[in-house]
């Protein structure tokens, strides 16, 4: 018996010792992998960390880079740009209302600017080579963005109501706020806020669904009547339309403000939901969805709770937000938190070819007259507008290069960010088509005036939020 207890009591000794071996043994290797775990964890955080990139890059270049520049007749760009420094050079504005961050240095420009005659190519293009310097603008890491088009649209309206024109259009509020946040930080600078007062509150305005819900019915805010609610709704869009009357008379309806609401793109609800294809997407596909779905079409479009007051106005040249008349195929709608408004950007991308168009083989020649502008056969570069989407020898597959001057002349709630631009294609049927289609990759190039291009781009830096990249 003491023998048998003798040989257990060995045998527990010896396990318990085996036991204590194993507990070291798999401490160490459970230390080892928490270790291992820790350190892979650690150069994952490093590696993923989010980098202190700034969030706008100027990259001096040559003009001699610019793929297309001594090609082009840049006339067309020195009109624009004319248009935009005539009512300070002829006393219409005071040069103090001109944006800071673009200085003293603009006024010498545009008196320079206005002096040169448009139908000199080398004195236009010499103009822009010795006044201006070009800069790659880089936003993050990226150097390509988004080039995008907008138009006027053509509609049909009465400024009475009856049973065919029962679309209000409403003229901005008087209890509709706008608050620059520069005015209470400087970081802020370039910042909106939108909204009403109540209770000496500001809170946010009607989204789109409660004013067609009839927010405003009865307060005498209707301006016009439009007869098709599609319609009206790209109008929100484009933020103008000219407006035929009963009578024949064409008004402009111009932009007057906003609700305050961020634009939501509904092409973008039918790419998830009704399994269109992205790069069929256009304008032209969402009209058709809208008109071929009446009962959804409300219920879609209420989707962008964003919503546009509108004025009328005689005049009906198209006006930008630099309230200067707009120029065909130079005129460009950016983020002004980016760029000062008259300052002209090279942009260097691509047209959507005929196929893109999907004309499916239908061949017209539009009226000069209207629009359709140089019909040229070759594959480019080109300005928007300077090609005819109905140009007979134009093959349905050629690639159609974009690089053109353009000054910044215009804004829109949708164009956000150093890498956007919105050109403007005019008011005809082939701008429409053209805008209805574009969405093309693009590079930047500022051109930025020599006399005093340091401190423009600091100021420029200065104002640049830190939450866009």
């Amino acid at each position: 018996m003491e023998i048998l207890c003798r040989l257990w009591a060995g045998i527990l000794f010896l396990a318990t010792a085996i036991g204590m071996l194993c507990v070291r043994w798999l401490t160490q290797v459970m230390v080892g992998l928490i270790c291992l775990i820790l350190a892979v964890l650690i150069w994952l955080v490093i590696l993923y960390w989010p980098k202190d990139v700034p969030p706008l890059v100027f990259t001096p270049v040559t003009f001699q880079s610019l793929n297309g520049w001594m090609a082009q007749d840049h006339g067309p760009s020195l009109q624009a740009l004319q248009q935009s420094c005539q009512p300070y050079v002829k006393g219409e504005r005071d040069w103090l209302e001109q944006d800071p961050r673009i200085g003293h240095s603009w006024r010498e420009v545009c008196i320079q600017g206005m002096a040169v005659s448009v139908d000199d190519p080398v004195e236009v293009r010499e103009f822009f080579e010795q006044n201006f310097q070009p800069y790659q603008v880089t936003a993050g890491h990226e150097q390509t963005g988004l080039l995008t088009g907008y138009y006027i649209p053509r509609l049909r309206g009465s400024f009475v109501k009856t049973d065919r024109y029962n679309v209000p259009i409403y003229k901005k509020p008087e209890n509709l706020v706008t608050i620059d946040l520069g005015h209470f930080n400087q970081d802020w600078t370039g910042q909106t806020l939108i909204g009403q007062v109540k209770d000496r509150q500001v809170i946010p305005y009607a989204d789109r669904t409660t004013i067609e819900g009839g927010f405003l019915a009865g307060q005498g805010q209707e301006i016009m009547w439009l007869d098709d609610a599609i319609d009206a709704f790209f109008l929100h869009i484009q933020g103008s339309g000219l407006v035929e009357l009963p009578d024949g008379e064409v008004v402009r309806l111009a932009y007057a403000g906003r609700n305050g609401h961020p634009y939501f793109a509904i092409g973008r609800e039918l790419i998830e939901k009704e399994g269109i294809a992205p790069e069929q997407m256009s304008m032209q596909v969402i009209r058709a969805w809208l008109k071929a779905h009446p009962a959804q079409a409300t219920e879609l479009m209420q989707k962008n709770a964003a919503f546009i007051f509108f004025s009328v106005q005689k005049e009906i040249a198209a006006i930008g937000t630099e309230a200067v008349p707009l120029t065909a195929g130079r005129s460009l709608a950016v983020d002004r938190r980016f760029y000062p408004l008259g300052l002209p950007l090279w942009l260097e991308s691509t047209m959507p070819t005929p196929l893109d168009l999907q004309l499916d083989g239908k061949v017209q020649q539009l009226d000069t007259k209207k629009g359709a502008v140089r019909i040229t056969t070759d594959g480019g570069p080109h300005c928007p507008g300077d090609v005819s989407p109905w140009a007979q020898k134009l093959s349905q597959r050629d690639d159609l290069m974009l690089s053109c001057l353009m000054i910044t002349q215009d804004t829109g709630s949708a164009i956000t960010g150093a890498l956007r631009g919105d050109v403007f294609f005019g008011d005809n049927e082939g701008a429409a088509l053209w805008a209805g289609h574009m969405k093309q990759p693009a590079q930047f190039v500022i051109l930025i005036p020599r006399i005093d291009a340091s401190g423009i781009i600091a100021r420029i830096m200065e104002a640049v939020p830190d939450q866009d990249n």
